[in-house]
């Protein structure tokens, strides 16, 4: 016959399941919005009729806006990162007390300590449709244009998925 796990164990996983709901609704709020912030954007540096007053206070709204997600995503993954630490290493304890298995618990119910890969990619869309708008003049009309001809020089950085929201 199979054991009941540990009463402890319970609630603790109980517990944990508690945790990874809480990040990942934070996670999808923090998705919606800054879809929303991207839609916004993209209004903004696609409007044939740029108006400088309206339309510039628009594009500081939403680099501001921006930056407030983004520092929130970082405060997400900080606080995903202390609690996944902190669990694990009580789950430890516990495991070796009474022969549990929370540290699984913690390995298999929590998310990976990284924020959502598409966020960040949102961000870059977000920043991207705002350097859009920052370049119209006053009758709509990009101020820069690409020569027609150019050599591109990429230079490529791996960054580790924990290391990613940091670049926002």
């Amino acid at each position: 016959p199979l054991s009941q796990p540990h009463p402890f164990q319970r609630v603790f996983e109980k517990e944990i399941g508690r945790v990874a709901r809480f990040i990942d609704s934070q996670q999808d709020a923090l998705e919606g919005q800054s879809k929303t912030l991207l839609r916004s954007a993209d209004d903004s540096s696609t409007r044939r009729q740029y108006t400088v007053g309206r339309d510039g206070k628009m594009v500081i709204d939403t680099r501001v806006s921006t930056q407030k997600l983004a520092d929130r995503c970082v405060a997400l993954q900080r606080f995903l990162t202390q609690n996944r630490q902190i669990l694990s290493d009580m789950a430890s304890k516990v495991d070796e007390e009474f022969g549990t298995t929370c540290v699984a618990c913690v390995r298999d119910l929590l998310p990976k300590p990284t924020i959502n890969s598409g966020l960040v990619c949102i961000h870059s869309d977000i920043y991207n449709a705002i350097r859009k708008a920052e370049e119209k003049d006053a009758v709509g009309e990009a101020l820069w244009q690409a020569p027609s001809s150019f050599q591109r020089s990429t230079t490529k950085y791996w960054v580790k998925d924990e290391n990613l929201t940091q670049l926002m």
